[in-house]
């Protein structure tokens, strides 16, 4: 059997190319971090670029910038502050329903019919 002898692996980054390199992404996560950490005492620029972040941010960059960091309190109230734009509860479960239950019932009515 043969074996190979690795001497290094180098990372060549995404193969696609659409993710940023880390070293684009690693300001605006630490910029957004700092962001949470002094909220509510942001400026109103910060406070749209932190919900911009958060609601479609990368989910990887997201968990880094709050729960790897300790802010998960901060991100609760930051997302409690601010309802229109973290809907909670059944406002954010209909979606979810109706593609469930649509497909469902139209399964139902053909064979009742």
């Amino acid at each position: 059997m043969k074996t190979a002898n690795v001497v290094s692996v180098r990372d060549s980054g995404p193969l696609n190319g659409t993710n940023p390199p880390a070293t684009q992404a690693a300001p605006s996560i630490a910029r957004m971090s700092d962001a949470l950490r002094r909220y509510p005492e942001i400026s109103e620029e910060e406070r749209q670029q932190l919900i911009r972040f958060l609601k479609h941010g990368a989910q990887e960059d997201i968990v880094q910038a709050t729960y790897v960091l300790g802010l998960e309190p901060r991100l609760i109230a930051f997302q409690k502050d601010h309802p229109k734009d973290f809907p909670g509860g059944l406002k954010a479960w209909t979606p979810f329903a109706l593609l469930v239950l649509v497909p469902l019932l139209a399964v139902l009515w053909h064979l009742l019919r």
